[in-house]
């Protein structure tokens, strides 16, 4: 049985070339993200307007919408096929996530795609107000509809108890505070800074694991798949507040600080 890398979770597609065709996406995927972090650092670390800021700030972007497009493709195939095959608990292998985090990570995909073309937009920069058209004002309300609606599913018939809904939220709190801002230089660095933030978040959901596995050995509980089914409240649904607060409280520091720096 083949297994992602990093995280040991089954791929079972029913053939070798689709089996590696998706541990390639992941691959992909990972790498991406990894680029995105690198890019993202690179660029808050460069003097603002600076060549290098503007260049590894295009390609944090691209790697942002890479990760994204290629999150989004994952997420369908892992919901949409061999769904039982994928969602068993092997010996040795990493327990499947759960469905509500995967339509988590779904929908925050699609708002990073979102946040990717309102923050890097050339008229961000303008010193002209620049007026939206009416589908671009619209957008960012569509998106926390579906987010409802990816909420209303996960509570009414699969599990409420975990940190998909602390993520929906966030994305959809940020949704709107992004497109509620005018297109200036604080909408290009609130969409950025929570871009950053996530690709920090994310890096360690996705490397974690694999160091943990270092120190642990192999997972060799072969537990029941549960993440489809609704359960009691555990206080494991505020974790995900204390993994998520360290690289949002640092992104909310540097809005801060970026904010002192052009105000003096």
């Amino acid at each position: 049985m083949h297994e992602t890398p990093l995280l040991d979770k089954p791929v079972i597609y029913g053939s070798e070339v689709a089996d590696w065709a998706f541990i390639a996406l992941a691959v992909v995927h990972a790498l991406f993200g990894a680029g995105a972090v690198v890019c993202g650092i690179v660029a808050l670390a460069a003097k603002k307007g600076r060549p290098v800021h503007l260049r590894f700030g295009r390609w944090f972007v691209r790697a942002m919408v890479a990760t994204a497009l290629s999150g989004i493709a994952l997420d369908s195939i892992r919901l949409g096929f061999f769904f039982t095959e994928n969602h068993t608990k092997y010996a040795g292998s990493g327990m499947p996530s759960s469905i509500p985090a995967r339509l988590a990570f779904l929908y925050g995909a699609l708002c990073i795609l979102y946040l990717a073309r309102v923050g890097a937009h050339p008229r961000v920069f303008s010193r002209r107000p620049a007026q939206l058209p009416g589908w671009e004002r619209a957008l960012p309300w569509a998106l926390v509809v579906a987010g409802v609606g990816f909420a209303a599913l996960i509570i009414a018939r699969l599990n409420p108890w975990t940190g998909a809904l602390w993520m929906i939220a966030t994305f959809g709190a940020a949704t709107i505070a992004t497109g509620q801002l005018t297109p200036s230089v604080a909408q290009h660095r609130f969409a950025m800074l929570f871009l950053a933030a996530f690709s920090w978040w994310g890096a360690l959901q996705g490397f974690g694991p694999a160091v943990g596995r270092l120190f642990v050995g192999d997972d060799a509980s072969t537990e029941p798949y549960l993440g489809h089914l609704p359960g009691d409240f555990s206080p494991a649904f505020f974790a995900f507040l204390v993994a998520w607060a360290p690289a949002f409280g640092l992104a909310a520091f540097l809005h801060r600080r970026f904010r002192r720096a052009a105000a003096a």
